[in-house]
């Protein structure tokens, strides 16, 4: 038991210039409550990967933003905690097609909040990674 983790499309079909919105899905499968910090953006954060589909532009972290800092969440046991991105302000696509692009990210996880003074925070990480299939039509 732990986190579990997941990324899925709001749709299978998106035309050209459309925005594609994932969400990043979370679950906390401990007994006990756990803190975490998600991570808003490509810094430090959520990496994207096309591997399948033609014609594409991953853009350069130097167009990223600093998202500053990230809050505290508090997830209660059995809990479901979402956070959504807007995958096409890092991927352009380029032409119409079946895309399948892997997005992933690593939640760090605490015991404890940051907020109670002289406790043990006992840190974890999780990798969470998915593919997301969809097709974009003209």
């Amino acid at each position: 038991m732990g986190l579990k983790g997941f990324f899925k499309a709001d749709r299978e079909e998106y035309h050209l210039s459309e925005p594609i919105l994932v969400t990043l899905v979370i679950k906390n499968e401990t007994d006990h409550e756990i803190y975490l910090f998600v991570p808003r953006g490509r810094a430090d954060g959520i990496r994207i990967t096309v591997k399948e589909g033609k014609n594409f532009q991953i853009k350069g972290m130097r167009e990223e933003p600093e998202v500053g800092l990230v809050p505290e969440e508090r997830l209660l046991s059995g809990e479901i905690y979402r956070q959504q991105y807007q995958l096409t302000r890092w991927l352009t696509l380029k032409e119409p097609g079946y895309y399948r692009v892997e997005c992933g990210i690593e939640i760090e996880s605490y015991n404890v909040s940051i907020s109670q003074k002289n406790l043990d925070r006992v840190a974890t990480k999780v990798a969470i990674s998915t593919d997301i299939h969809f097709n974009i039509l003209p």
